[in-house]
């Protein structure tokens, strides 16, 4: 969990400051703002953002999987947000990643419980926006201090969003 807020909390770096021009931000992680200003294909602004927040592949673990899915999720968030507009507060871009970090965690620990039953895919997507949706809430209602969330603030709300999710799911 701590790993996937790093590596999140990276992309985000990254992502973000490709969207408000801080070539300095995407320097400290070895990427070239120029650069990827000129790719036009999001995928592999995407991809480089992630191969530099997450590093070289691992093992196959299902831990990195879960890095890499988190820091994509958030650079691809934070590029596409608001497309044309204003770019996302640092506020929302926190909460979008606690939301992500606690709805992989979630979907992880349940999947088992899910699959049970052998339910339709419909009934799959339903279940996989609920508890999206309630990731959001969770990570909405998160004590972050006004001056940017510290390291503490973001475990504390990942692990009470784990934590809820699992009682709201009938996990605990």
């Amino acid at each position: 969990m701590a790993a996937s807020a790093r590596a999140a909390s990276r992309a985000a770096a990254a992502a973000y400051g490709l969207r408000t021009g801080n070539a300095q931000a995407l320097a400290d992680l070895g990427l070239d703002y120029d650069a990827l200003r000129a790719n036009q294909d999001p995928l592999q602004v995407t991809k480089a953002i992630v191969d530099a927040a997450c590093g070289p592949l691992a093992d196959g673990t299902i831990e990195d999987h879960e890095q890499r899915l988190v820091a994509a999720e958030i650079a691809g968030w934070i590029l596409d947000a608001h497309s044309g507009g204003s770019v996302p507060t640092p506020d929302e871009i926190v909460r979008e990643t606690i939301a992500l970090i606690v709805f992989e965690a979630a979907c992880t620990e349940t999947a088992a419980r899910l699959q049970q039953g052998d339910p339709s895919a419909a009934a799959m997507l339903a279940a996989e926006e609920e508890m999206r949706a309630t990731a959001r809430v969770l990570a909405g209602n998160a004590e972050l201090s006004i001056t940017g969330a510290t390291e503490q603030e973001l475990n504390t709300a990942i692990e009470k969003g784990i934590e809820s999710l699992r009682v709201i799911w009938g996990d605990a």
